[in-house]
């Protein structure tokens, strides 16, 4: 089955079901992966996070600061990061995403403080957009 026709699948068995909370979660990890879906997810997010306890928030905000960087909602995305503020809780995407937030909003700083503790968390997790800015090779770190 092509994954939009299980995703529209999912939203027709979700509309059956809409209390259906483990159909919810699957969907929106379906839909997190199709860019394309992207509107129509948000409000899924929030939804789920109306409900939803730790460790799970943690993940559905990083799908927000997934979801408002694709749409280049960038001051977005750091609210969704001041809510959380702790590194070791995020994915490295996540990270990545609120580094560049950081930098297209001119706060470099901040941008490099996030960085270099992607760097310094996620050995082997690097960004060539990130690493060319702030002119730190990839070599430089094991």
């Amino acid at each position: 089955m092509h994954r939009f026709e299980e995703i529209q699948y999912l939203k027709e068995a979700l509309a059956e079901s809409p209390d259906n909370i483990p159909l919810l979660w699957f969907l929106i990890r379906k839909m997190r992966d199709t860019r394309e879906s992207y509107h129509e997810l948000e409000p899924l997010v929030k939804r789920m996070l109306t409900i939803a306890t730790y460790p799970d928030i943690i993940e559905l905000k990083e799908i927000l600061i997934d979801i408002y960087f694709h749409h280049e909602q960038f001051t977005a995305c750091i609210l969704v990061w001041e809510e959380i503020d702790d590194l070791y809780a995020l994915c490295p995407g996540a990270i990545v995403h609120l580094s560049k937030c950081y930098l297209r909003l001119g706060n470099i700083e901040e941008s490099k403080r996030l960085f270099l503790a992607l760097i310094e968390l996620w050995p082997g997790h690097f960004d060539r957009e990130l690493e060319a800015f702030f002119r730190i090779p990839i070599e430089k770190f094991p």
